[in-house]
This record gives structure tokens, sequence and C-alpha cells, in this order.
């Protein structure tokens, strides 16, 4: 049997992570989302695997290869354009050329695959539609069965009057490849929206079957947390480098006699935790990065490199890869400082800001809405003018002053 992982989405809704990586690479403790899809794979005997990509393709590549290192054959299948979830399987027609398995990239399970495909043989099915029970269906696509598993209905992303079953669609199919036949060439054709339910309304054997173990869609900053959690809880049966309640510390990290650590918590290779740090419980520390004195972490999720000064404190919210806290600064709840961005001493970044890569906020700066462009760099007095450090800084200077002068009054500006 081979199979597919879908790995070509821009993954809008997570970003800033997604600025300069595909949703799948996104870190796990200290392994990127798809490895995960590997494992599970391998762990029910599937070895060959293709990869649908588009979204800096070249990430992907470059990190797995051949497959070799991670115990499987790797093919990749690289799109123009975008196709959808479906479109995208005809540039892997000549692969798919028995039974196979379609997985999201950036979804985290423990799916029993085996099962999935016993009950698929079983059916007689073309197409078998791997479902899961959750309390909050409305951001997914919800499917309806008869009492044999046959497929009646589809709701994409129903509103509360339109939930009629709380069994969502993973992303995680069996087909026979028969079903390419089915997928028109050269565009954009979805498995959920388009595929399935056109199968479903002429009577083919689709089926759905509904999963026991763990799944988790990373389509937000909240569900990429939770994942950690949950992870570091021991929720997911697959071989992470989590111990439930205790403390992971990879070769080379170094641990200050005085530092605090609070299980369960990962600590990665080179890390180095200063004296009168704390580390609390759910908290993640990537492959070398610095939490210097005083520094606390809440379920923070530190990605490589970054660094915590001395006296910030880091609450349920992502680091990126370079990005640095300078002393007292505070981030909240589902914040994130992108990869090379600097967070100003004693500046704070309020619950579920964002602030894109490489941008510099100023210190104790108090920040409550995103920043995409410019930086928020304090103004300078400079030949006699006042100078911004972005447009978005000048506008609001500029709409200050306005209402500072009144009515019939004029500011005049140089560029």
């Amino acid at each position: 049997m081979k199979a597919i992982i879908m790995a070509g989405g821009e993954g809008t809704r997570l970003r800033p992570l997604t600025c300069d990586l595909p949703k799948p690479m996104a870190p796990l403790m200290d392994r990127p989302v798809m490895a995960c899809a590997l494992e599970l794979l391998k762990r029910h005997g599937i070895v060959e695997v293709g990869s649908t990509l588009m979204y800096l393709p070249e990430r992907v590549q470059s990190y797995f290869e051949d497959g070799a290192a991670f115990g499987v054959s790797m093919r990749y299948f690289v799109e123009k354009a975008p196709l959808g979830t479906a479109g995208s399987m005809h540039l892997a027609a000549d692969f798919l050329d028995e039974t196979f398995v379609v997985l999201s990239g950036d979804g985290v399970t423990d799916c029993d695959l085996t099962q999935a495909v016993r009950f698929h043989r079983e059916k007689k099915a073309l197409a078998t539609l791997v479902l899961k029970h959750v309390e909050n269906p409305l951001e997914y696509g919800v499917v309806i069965t008869d009492a044999s598993g046959r497929v009646t209905r589809f709701v994409e992303k129903p509103g509360w009057g339109e939930v009629f079953s709380d069994t969502v669609n993973t992303g995680i199919y069996i087909l026979e490849p028969q079903v390419l036949g089915l997928i028109p060439k050269d565009k954009a054709f979805d498995f959920g929206r388009d595929l399935f339910p056109q199968m479903a309304a002429r009577g083919e054997a689709v089926y759905a079957w509904t999963m026991s173990g763990y799944w988790c869609d990373i389509g937000d900053v909240a569900a990429y947390l939770r994942a950690h959690a949950d992870a570091m809880d021991g929720r997911i049966n697959l071989p992470l480098n989590v111990r439930p309640a205790g403390v992971i510390r990879m070769p080379g990290a170094r641990v200050e006699p005085g530092a605090v650590l609070e299980g369960p918590c990962f600590i990665g290779e080179g890390a180095v935790i200063r004296s009168g740090a704390r580390v609390g419980a759910y908290s993640v520390v990537g492959a070398g990065c610095v939490v210097e004195s005083g520094a606390s972490l809440k379920r923070a999720v530190l990605w490589k490199g970054a660094r915590v000064g001395a006296g910030a404190q880091a609450r349920c919210c992502v680091l990126m890869d370079g990005a640095r806290m300078e002393p007292d600064s505070a981030a909240f709840e589902e914040s994130v400082l992108g990869s090379g961005a600097t967070l100003g001493a004693g500046a704070s970044l309020m619950p579920g800001v964002r602030v894109w890569p490489r941008k510099r906020i100023e210190a104790g700066a108090r920040l409550d809405a995103n920043v995409v462009w410019g930086s928020t760099e304090r103004a300078s007095f400079e030949g006699g003018c006042l100078r911004f450090g972005s447009p978005d800084g000048a506008a609001r200077a500029g709409s200050a002053a306005a209402s500072a002068l009144g009515s019939k009054s004029a500011l005049v500006g140089r560029a």
C-alpha cells in the first residue's frame, strides 16, 4: 500500500508561523509535524510515500530528501498552481496504482490506519473517510452516515442550526486508484467540497469510519499550542520525546544550578537555562535557546535559537526561530513573536497579538494589534525633524496632532 501526504497549503490562518515555512514543517517538540505522519505510516507498514507540495516546496524536500533517514521512500509532486486537495492527486497518478492512504501533513494523529483499511476493504468502498468526534464541529466538514457507515450527507463548516452530527472529516482517506478518473484535470477540485459529495450523490461506494485515537488539526495558534500540551500529557500514541509529568533534557542542554524546571517540559539540544530562570509545565525550549536569569516561561513554545531576557515573562505564546524577548518584556496568551523579531525591554505583547518576522517592537510598548509591516521603533529628532520608523507611526502621530490642533488648522509634513 502507498500513501500521499498533502503538504501544499500556505497555512494563512497560522501566520506568522508559516511566513517562512509550510505548515507541515512547523515543529512539534523537536521535529516537524509532517515527521509524525511518516512515523504513523511506517508503524502501519506503509513505506512508499508521496507528498503533494506547492508553498515553499524546497523546505519539505530538503528536510526529508528521499525519506531513507525516516525509514520510508519519498517522492514529491509539486503543483505550479493551486489544484485543491483532490486536483493535486493527478500529479501523482502514475505513483497511485493501488489502494492508497491520504493524510494531511498539518494534522497530528495516531489513527489506527490498519483498522481503517480493513473497514475499507470489508465494505468494498471506493473511498473511505476517517471521522472523529469533536466538541465543536463548526470549523470542520460534518459527515452524516447510515447504520452501515455509508455516507449520506456532507455539511461543510456548518452553523449550529445545521449540526446534525459531531463527527467531522479529519482529512484522512483510504482511496482506490479508480477515484482519480472522477477528478477533473488542471482544475481546482477539493475532496470534501467537491469529489465526495458528488460521489455520494451518484450512489458511489463512499463510506466513513470513526476513529477513537488522537487527532488535531494545527490550523491556528491555539490548536498548535494545544498539540504540544497533549503530547506532553502522553495523549498522542507516537514516539515523541515526551515524558508525562517529567522533564526531557536533550543532549548538550545546560541547566544551571538554581534554575527551576517544572514537568512536563522539554529542553532542546544545546539550550541554556540560566540560574534563577523558571521553565513552567508544558513549556518547550527549542535547540540553542537561552532563557536568562529571572525569566519565567509558562506553556510557552520556543523555536530554535529564541532568547528570553532577564525578568521576561512568556505565557502560552510562541517565539519563532531567533526571536528575542529583551529584559522585563512580556508575551501573553496565544501571542506570537516572529522569526528574528525583537520585543524591546519592558514591552508587552497582549493576548492574541502577532508580530511578523524580523520586526522590532520598541522598549516599553504595549502592543494590542498585529505588526505585519514596518516596525514600532521609537520616533526620533534628527536635523530638526521628527522621524518615524514606520508609516503607521507617522499616521498615528499625524492623527494625534490634528486632534490637538482642532478644526480649521493645517498640518504640513515633509517626506
